[in-house]
């Protein structure tokens, strides 16, 4: 599946900061996130993973995930499985843990895009990750950014 905005319309996933007990988004298939659309808000006041939790195949080529906080870990991504990160923003993510922006399990490629201003761990990484390109900065670190 792929969500994209447009120009004229941007696509929005907003949470509504309504506690909840689950990622806004959950895929354990093909996900393909592109420009003009913004995951935003979730509270996810029960267990790990914010915005989004992934456990298939995740392609975040723009759009903005953004304001999303677990109970556990990975405010913003929880990542089982295999996520490319070739563009977009991840940013302002928070969880009660330490380990907020993207907590990795599966492999990560990140090519390009930008992590920042998360608060804690701005990725906590249990599998691989690979950084070719984009910038991780601003963060708020306790300790090491990865």
């Amino acid at each position: 599946m792929t969500i994209e905005g447009s120009t004229e319309t941007e696509l929005v996933f907003d949470g509504c900061n309504i506690p909840t007990y689950r990622a806004l988004i959950y895929n354990d298939g093909i996900l393909n996130i592109n420009d003009y659309t913004v995951i935003m808000n979730n509270t996810n006041d029960e267990t790990n993973g914010g915005g989004i939790e992934n456990n298939g195949l995740l392609n975040i080529n723009g759009g903005v995930i953004t304001g999303d906080s677990a109970a556990g870990s990975g405010g913003g991504i929880i990542n089982g499985g295999e996520l490319y990160i070739n563009g977009g923003l991840i940013t302002n993510n928070a969880c009660l843990s330490s380990e907020s922006g993207i907590v990795n399990s599966g492999d990560v490629i990140m090519d390009g895009g930008i992590i920042s201003h998360n608060s804690g761990i701005c990725i906590q990484n249990y599998g691989t990750f690979t950084m070719n390109g984009g910038c991780i900065i601003d963060n708020e670190s306790e300790g090491n950014c990865i």
